[in-house]
């Protein structure tokens, strides 16, 4: 890689570490009671927001001081498929996490109560669940899709449309919802074998019997926030090769062929 590919990496990466305090930020806003907001996180998750997204997309200002770049060439910028890349993300990680909690609930209502802060109003198991299905995974999504969004459509590279993600991206979710499964269920019976124990304190505010779904539900969502991690990074590292040489010559041979075309055209006149 050229210094200033390198430099161009580093400073993407920079926007990530501000969109994960712009993430922090708009956590402690969801999360804390109404009359305890803090008004200043919105604008430390609006500026985290704002500085992140104009890194991710390549700081202009910043690159052309550091390397300027020839007259007529342009860095990438996010364009509308990028911030369509971004809320698919967001929408499927909200979607997974609502359809998983609806099922989690209802196996151990406990470990949405006991050990999460009271939600006001929501005393159904339902809305309970859609609440946390909501803001314990939108994050997630936007982890995701931003730097789904950067493979995808950054650099010279034949870029990915948003449509073509969209088989990736569920098959991510399918991996994540079989591992979610798979886990709940060696949590459940090592539970019942007595191999899983939990500490004094966690056990005591836990009804006598409820252990063990609770050790499930706990080994579910670890398993699922786990194949997120390793399952993104697979899927945007496919999504790169997929941008790869073989990709820009496939574009190429339309394009070759109209050439073609026309010259045969013209040759007969």
């Amino acid at each position: 890689m050229k210094p200033s590919d390198i430099f161009s990496v580093a400073i993407r990466l920079l926007g990530l570490f501000f969109l994960y305090l712009a993430v922090r930020s708009a956590a402690v806003l969801l999360t804390s009671p109404p009359g305890e907001v803090a008004w200043g996180f919105f604008l430390h998750a609006a500026l985290y927001v704002g500085v992140g997204w104009w890194l991710v997309g390549g700081a202009s200002l910043v690159m052309e001081r550091a390397y300027p770049t020839e007259p007529g060439q342009r860095g990438w910028r996010p364009d509308g498929a990028a911030l369509a890349i971004v809320l698919m993300c967001v929408a499927a990680a909200v979607c997974y996490g609502i359809a998983v909690d609806q099922v989690t609930v209802r196996m151990s209502s406990e470990w949405f109560t006991s050990f999460h802060r009271p939600v006001p109003g929501a005393v159904d198991q339902t809305l309970l669940a859609t609440y946390w299905g909501i803001v314990a995974t939108w994050w997630v999504g936007l982890l995701l899709g931003v730097p789904l969004a950067v493979v995808a459509r950054a650099g010279s590279r034949p870029k990915r449309p948003v449509g073509s993600l969209i088989l990736p991206v569920v098959c991510l979710l399918g991996a994540m919802a079989a591992c979610a499964f798979i886990a709940g269920l060696v949590g459940w019976q090592l539970a019942c074998d007595g191999a899983a124990f939990l500490d004094r304190q966690t056990a005591g505010g836990l009804p006598a019997g409820r252990e063990v779904p609770f050790h499930a539900v706990t080994w579910a969502h670890a398993a699922s926030y786990l194949t997120a991690l390793f399952g993104g990074i697979v899927v945007m590292v496919m999504v790169w090769r997929s941008r790869g040489p073989a990709a820009a010559l496939r574009d190429a041979e339309p394009t070759a062929a109209v050439e073609r075309g026309r010259s045969d055209v013209f040759g007969d006149l």
